[in-house]
């Protein structure tokens, strides 16, 4: 994933006031960076490089854009008749939703250089699997 992949992210999580708020999701984009630094300075990621870095930082960016009141409206799948803020696991997986549907629509309101198979996979499986499993607010 580019800078400017990961900035186009940015833009389109802040057209969805970013879910719970821009502070937290740059909070949780920080905190994801970190510890990546961190493992790969132990030599623990040894196959990972700032590709995948910049990746945790988009994921950090668009894993709450289900909890926007926009966010359902924008993908049209009244299947999806889930109300915002209800459930953590339906947050993220409206977040997905959303997310697939900015990236492979022709309308969206943000230009997103094309994402390579592999980095829309990753990105859009960080974001469905970015519930907190009860840790505290961030």
């Amino acid at each position: 994933m580019t800078e400017w992949q990961v900035r186009a992210i940015e833009l389109l999580a802040e057209r969805y006031r970013f879910g719970s708020g821009s502070l937290h999701a740059h909070k949780v984009s920080a905190l994801a960076s970190s510890i990546f630094d961190q493992l790969c300075a132990l030599g623990l990621l040894p196959h990972l490089c700032q590709s995948h870095r910049r990746l945790l930082v988009a994921a950090g960016y668009a894993h709450d854009v289900g909890k926007s009141v926009l966010a359902l409206d924008d993908i049209g799948d009244q299947s999806l008749s889930i109300p915002p803020g209800t459930e953590e696991d339906d947050c993220q997986l409206v977040s997905f939703h959303t997310l697939r549907t900015q990236l492979d629509s022709q309308r969206c309101p943000i230009t997103i250089p094309p994402l390579d198979d592999m980095d829309r996979s990753l990105l859009l499986y960080s974001v469905l699997c970015s519930g907190t499993s009860g840790v505290g607010p961030i």
